[in-house]
This record gives structure tokens, C-alpha cells and sequence, in this order.
């Protein structure tokens, strides 16, 4: 028979997963162009992106948990852009290294079209 302190152990065991988890769920509702393989690789790499830095941050200023909490739900949240963002680009290099190269070298240099 399961009792109460079975389930908040289980759930001690589960909740740190949560915040980065609907963090990143939250920033892979923008990314429609996209495939289903893209989209959940850069789900996992943002929830472990979460975990990883959001318990670091938390660590390193003594934040307490449901602080720590928020900071990975951001986190995963904004590391799903990220990452869109990644594969666009690294979608455009392949596809087109020189071409790719030379508009970011405009872009960053301001040469862009007026």
C-alpha cells in the first residue's frame, strides 16, 4: 500500500525536473518551423541547460529552492530560443557557408540593406 510519505519521497525525487521542464515546454510553443526531432532535442538540451545552470545559480548565491525554481524555469525557457536560433544558423551555413558568412559579417558590420 502506498502512504503519504511514499508519494513525497517520489515527488522530492521529481521536482526538480519540473520548473525547467515546463520552462522549456512554454519556449517550444514558438517554434513552428521546425522538425519533431529539432524541436525535442532542443527541448532536452534546454530542461538539462535548466537544471544544470538554474542549481548553479541557485548554488552560487544561496538562492533557496523556489527561487532556484524560477531561475531554471528562465532558464529553460530562454535556452529554448537559444537554441532555435542555433539550428537556424546552422541551417544557413549549411546550406549556403559563403553566402551565410558574408550576411552575418553584414549584418554585424552594419553594411546591411537601408
Amino acid at each position: 500500500m502506498i502512504d503519504k510519505s511514499d508519494l513525497r519521497t517520489a515527488w522530492d525525487v521529481v521536482s526538480p525536473f519540473v520548473p525547467p521542464a515546463l520552462g522549456a515546454l512554454l519556449g517550444l510553443r514558438y517554434a513552428t518551423h521546425r522538425s519533431p526531432r529539432d524541436r525535442m532535442v532542443s527541448w532536452l538540451l534546454a530542461v538539462g541547460a535548466g537544471l544544470y545552470l538554474g542549481g548553479a545559480v541557485g548554488e552560487f548565491y544561496g538562492l533557496g529552492p523556489r527561487v532556484t525554481g524560477g531561475v531554471m524555469f528562465l532558464i529553460a525557457m530562454l535556452a529554448m530560443e537559444l537554441f532555435a536560433v542555433l539550428v537556424a544558423a546552422l541551417r544557413q551555413l549549411a546550406a549556403d557557408p559563403a553566402g551565410a558568412f558574408r550576411r552575418w559579417l553584414d549584418a554585424w558590420l552594419g553594411r546591411g540593406e537601408q
